[in-house]
């Protein structure tokens, strides 16, 4: 009996190890997690000044068919240089 006792103590102690080691590896990932979200909160805040400060375009820095066929990526014109 005794040796049964042992070994149920011992599983016992793996257990609480084990769920130690969980809860570490969560803490872990979390922090990890946090620090990848300030990092992309960064880089949406930068866009957002970047984007602010970038006066509108104006139609004759459009290139129009460009315009109409990849709306995302507005080519600057030859005006565009001229400030």
């Amino acid at each position: 009996m005794p040796s049964e006792e042992v070994a149920m103590e011992h599983r016992f102690f793996i257990r609480q190890q084990n769920l130690k080691l969980n809860r570490s590896l969560v803490a872990a990932s979390e922090g990890a997690a946090a620090k990848a979200d300030a990092r992309q909160e960064k880089l949406l805040k930068l866009l957002a000044e970047e984007v602010a400060n970038e006066p509108p375009p104006r139609l004759g820095d459009i290139d129009l068919l460009e315009a109409a066929l990849l709306p995302r990526k507005l080519k600057p014109g030859p005006a565009h240089l001229i400030h």
